[in-house]
C-alpha cells in the first residue's frame, strides 16, 4: 500500500509539470487560433539570442520590413526569443510564443500559428507576423538549450548554447 501512494504521489507530480518553472506567459488569447495551410519550414524561422551574434547571424534572415521593428536587446541582461513566419501573401496569419518554462537545463517556448479562414476578410498587402519575447537571462542561469515547440508538443527547433 505504501508504495503504491509513493509511485501515485509521484506520477501525479510528473503530470502536473512538478520542477518546472513557468517563465513567460503570454497575454494573447490563442486557443482558438487555426493554421490550416502547410507550415512552410523554409520560410519560417526561429531564433534564440544567446550572444550578439547569434542573434544578427539568426535575424538575417527576416525581411527588412520585420527587421526594422525589432527593440534594442539588452544581451546582458535579457535573452531574446523569436518566430518569424515568413513573408505572407495577405494579412490574417499570426504567430504567437504563448509560454517558456524552464525544466532542468532545458526552456521550452510553446508557439501558436494563424491562418486567415475562408471567407475571412483580411489585409490585401503582404506581411510579415513574428513574435518576439525578451526573457530575463536571471531566470536562465543553468538553461543550455531552448526548444521551440506547438501546442500539440510537436519539435520545431532546437538550439545548444
Amino acid at each position: 500500500m505504501y508504495r503504491v501512494l509513493i509511485f501515485l504521489i509521484i506520477a501525479v507530480m510528473l503530470t502536473l509539470g512538478w520542477g518546472e518553472t513557468l517563465i513567460y506567459e503570454s497575454d494573447v488569447p490563442t486557443d482558438d487560433w487555426v493554421y490550416e495551410e502547410a507550415l512552410e519550414e523554409d520560410a519560417m524561422l526561429f531564433v534564440v539570442g544567446y550572444t550578439k551574434i547569434d542573434w544578427d547571424k539568426g535575424i538575417q534572415g527576416l525581411a527588412p520590413q520585420a527587421a526594422r521593428r525589432l527593440p534594442e536587446i539588452d544581451f546582458e541582461e535579457q535573452l531574446p526569443l523569436l518566430v518569424y513566419l515568413g513573408e505572407r501573401p495577405t494579412g490574417g496569419y499570426g504567430v504567437e510564443i504563448d509560454s517558456a518554462a524552464v525544466k532542468g537545463d532545458t526552456l521550452a517556448a510553446v508557439v501558436s500559428f494563424r491562418s486567415p479562414q475562408p471567407n475571412e476578410f483580411v489585409t490585401m498587402a503582404f506581411t510579415y507576423p513574428y513574435s518576439l519575447v525578451l526573457l530575463e537571462r536571471a531566470e536562465l542561469k543553468n538553461v543550455e538549450r531552448v526548444l521551440f515547440v506547438d501546442r500539440e508538443g510537436t519539435l520545431l527547433a532546437d538550439f545548444r548554447k
